[in-house]
């Protein structure tokens, strides 16, 4: 079961199908534009346990049956009062369908000079909803270039979802609603939705049937016609989706030679410096206790040993600075290698993303799109059986997986954490869904 809601103002009608999900929020925007109402109004909505409730919101409160409506559970055939804060009243009616397609069935009118609609059983077209249709709600009047509608209801009639206050005149195609009551005008025909609790009298509306044997075949000794050009069909440019896999590889290993203490890298380089200190200090002390004055060869060699301790130590240390040096120059170095192979990595993915993208916006395009097709486009009737999207139809925009697969390293154990190796899995999450693009089915 799916529940639709059909919201209505005084100047537009719209049906939303709330999506098959549970537990979550859902939000209906109700476009200004679109319905003549002061500013968009976002309806919040939730689904708990399979049950569809309106939540509070800013901007607008809703009534059910003269009282303030408080997140119980919608129901089939609810009729909700939306006011918005700018005194904008929307009537929402909740039902619950088995099936969001509408069937139709054709219906010829044989040039039927008037055909009414309402509740009452005389009319030729006989329903009712909630009490909401009216005993004589519409008529369709026979005019000489084709059928004019008239309301004749408080509770109006919607062609091409805008109301019609009056009178207007049906072109090919157009779609009319009468509360839930779906109709669409073909000329000398009206396709009317019998799902529920409709009624058509057979004695002006007679069904439409298809006379197979009436059809002609054109074989390869009439291919042409005299009549009108209606359309020019061409070979279909036919381009299908690339599949295959873009491996990224693993960043080069990181330099994690183990770092040592001054004291251990300086100490060679003094195990000869300190014993010389060592005997001198000793040898001048000796010299003093016993009176002597201490000869000039030792204070030399003192001299020496502390020169050759201090030449120990800073060459110790301009070692460690170099080596610090070119370890950070290594590292720079792997890492703008490594980000270079990136960017072109991911300027890879991105041409084929964006390659993918375009191919389902030119293969299946948006309605809008095609109904801008006439007799010269040469696309209007270009697929055949031999294409593998023959029957394919296009629902809407949505998300789907990116045909590609990425082939990144797997995740392993280490003792050092390195910021490269990650970068791979952010390329692959961000470019592994496709978003906004034509889901068919």
């Amino acid at each position: 079961m799916a529940i639709v809601l059909s919201v209505y103002t005084e100047a537009a009608f719209k049906e939303y199908i709330l999506p098959s999900i549970n537990n979550s929020d859902y939000e209906v925007t109700l476009r200004k534009d679109y319905f003549h109402i002061a500013q968009d109004l976002v309806l919040k909505l939730e689904i708990l346990n399979g049950e569809w409730c309106i939540r509070k919101g800013f901007g607008y409160s809703v009534i059910k049956n003269n009282a303030l409506y408080d997140k119980q559970p919608l129901q089939d055939k609810d009729v909700l009062m939306v006011h918005s804060m700018y005194n904008d009243e929307i009537s929402v009616i909740v039902k619950q369908v088995e099936s969001v397609f509408n069937v139709y069935k054709k219906f010829v009118l044989h040039g039927a000079n008037l055909v009414t609609i309402g509740k009452d059983l005389q009319n030729d077209i006989c329903y009712d909803y909630l009490g909401m249709v009216s005993r004589n709600h519409a008529k369709l009047v026979k005019q000489p270039d084709g059928y004019v509608i008239e309301n004749t209801s408080p509770n109006g009639v919607y062609v091409n979802s805008r109301q019609v206050n009056d009178r207007e005149m049906l072109e090919f195609g157009a779609y009319i609603n009468i509360m839930g009551l779906h109709i669409v005008y073909l000329g000398d025909m009206l396709a009317v939705d019998v799902s529920e609790n409709v009624v058509v009298n057979n004695n002006i509306l007679v069904p439409y049937v298809f006379d197979r044997e009436a059809t002609v075949l054109l074989g390869s000794d009439n291919q042409t016609s005299e009549g009108q050009t209606m359309y020019h069909r061409a070979p279909r440019n036919y381009e299908k989706l690339d599949t295959g896999c873009i491996e990224i590889e693993a960043p080069p290993e990181k330099n994690q030679a183990k770092k040592q203490p001054f004291y251990m890298i300086a100490g060679p380089s003094l195990t000869m410096a300190l014993p010389m200190i060592l005997g001198c200090a000793m040898m001048i002390y000796s010299s003093g206790n016993t009176g002597g004055r201490s000869a000039l060869y030792m204070y030399s060699g003192l001299v020496m040993a502390l020169a050759s301790a201090g030449v120990s130590v800073l060459w110790t240390m301009l070692n460690i600075r170099y080596q610090q040096k070119t370890d950070k120059e290594e590292e720079d170095y792997r890492f703008n290698a490594y980000s270079k192979y990136l960017i072109e990595k991911g300027d890879e993915v991105k041409e084929k993303y964006q390659e993918t993208y375009r191919r389902l916006e030119e293969t299946y395009p948006a309605a809008t799109v095609c109904l801008e097709y006439d007799e010269g486009k040469g696309i209007l009737w270009n697929r055949n059986h031999t294409h593998d999207d023959f029957l394919k139809q296009r629902l809407g925009l949505g998300e789907l997986p990116f045909q590609f697969e990425m082939d990144i390293p797997k995740k392993q154990f280490s003792l050092y954490r390195d910021e490269l190796s990650e970068k791979p899995e952010f390329i692959k999450k961000n470019y592994e869904t496709l978003y906004n693009v034509p889901v068919t089915v």
